[in-house]
Parts: structure tokens; sequence; C-alpha cells
């Protein structure tokens, strides 16, 4: 036999190289998928965390992390509705010795640069907001993003502790509010302070049609 014989074929070299390829990229695959799951429910549960502290905070109670979830069980009911423009409406009820002292309602969109999701309380009546907690927001830092900003001079989140809904919520730029039903606009972020406006009227919306027909 022939030393070009004992060779191995260039096609058999090309095969190699390509099981070799295959072999890589599977392991290289499964370790992402691996990874990525491992931190989708790392995020997951941050932010439904986060959700429950939100909730607990524009209604009243305490929001601190320990003991978050018994606080939250013991204090908090949960019903889901069909909501506008086919995304479910969930409502969060709240309880204290029996008495309801408020709703919670979630709302999540598209603001100038990117999501908007924020938590809402109401009054037992629905006649004022109790509360404003920001879940995230994509907004230009130092422009729409303050809207999670809270300091001793600011704290756009206050607003929103005593608002009257009734006439529905408006803002009002560059001057303090006017009248109980106005928030002072975020400084140069209209599109965001839009749409919060729109979120928090468009929940009390579907919070006073469940309300009038009995399903709170």
């Amino acid at each position: 036999m022939s030393e070009t014989e004992n060779k191995p074929s260039w096609q058999a070299k090309a095969l190699k190289m390509v099981l070799v390829l295959v072999a890589v990229i599977v392991v290289s695959v499964g370790a992402l998928e691996a990874a990525y799951f491992s931190t989708l429910q790392t995020i997951t549960q941050n932010q439904a965390r986060k959700v429950q502290q939100g909730v607990l905070s524009v209604l009243g109670f305490d929001s601190g992390l320990e003991g978050l979830s018994a606080r939250f069980e013991k204090n908090i009911s949960t019903k889901e509705f069909p909501g506008a423009k086919g995304k479910p409406f969930t409502v969060w009820t709240g309880k204290k010795d029996g008495k309801t002292v408020g709703y919670a309602a979630r709302m999540r969109g598209g603001a100038f640069q990117g999501i908007v999701d924020i938590v809402i309380g109401y009054a037992p009546d629905l006649n004022q907001t109790t509360g404003l907690e920001v879940i995230e927001t994509g907004e230009t830092p130092g422009l729409g993003g303050e809207m999670t900003t809270c300091r001793p001079d600011y704290c756009f989140k206050k607003e929103f502790d005593q608002l009257s809904t009734v006439p529905r919520v408006e803002f009002i730029k560059y001057r303090d509010p006017e009248k109980p039903n106005q928030f002072k606009a975020i400084t140069g972020a209209t599109f965001s302070s839009t749409a919060i406006r729109n979120f928090v009227n468009e929940a009390l919306d579907q919070l006073r049609a469940l309300q009038a027909a009995g399903k709170l």
C-alpha cells in the first residue's frame, strides 16, 4: 500500500472538521440556554418582588423586603380581568381588619424612548390616587427617567399620593399644580408625562367599570 493511500482523504478531513464544529456549537448553545434560563428565572423573581413591593407601597403597607411575600399574601388579594386592547388587567385589593383600603393596578406600555411600567394605587371610592411606583422605565436619564427620582427637593411619585381623579387626571407644565387633579409634568419630558397620565386614567376607567358591575 502506498503512502498516499494511507493518508486520510480531504473528504474525511472535511467531515471531521464539520463534526468538531457541530459538537462545539451544540455545547455552546446548551451553555447559553442554561445561562439564559437561569438568568431569566432570577429576573422574573426580582420583578415579581418589585411588583409586590409596589402594590404594598401604593396601598399604604410596609413594602420592605423582609417578610415581603407573607405580608403580601396576608393583606392583598388578586383578581385578573379581560382588559382593554386584549391585555389582561390585574387588580390588587388591599385590606386591613377586613376593610378595603384601596385598589392597585399595573399599567405597562411605550412612552418616548422605551417601556414605562408602573403600579398605581386608588382609594376605595376611586376618587383619588394613593400612590405610584415605577417598576421599570427605559426613558432617558435626566428627562423621562426622572420619574424614578426621589430626593428632598424633588420626588415625582409623591405627586400621586393624594391626586384627585375627579375630573380626570391631567398634568401641568413648568409650574406647580393649580387644581387637585393635576400633577406637575416632568421637565422636558412631555411624552413620558403623557404616558403616565394616560395610564392613570385608563386604569381608572377600567376600575370604575368593574366597580359599577360589582366585580371588585
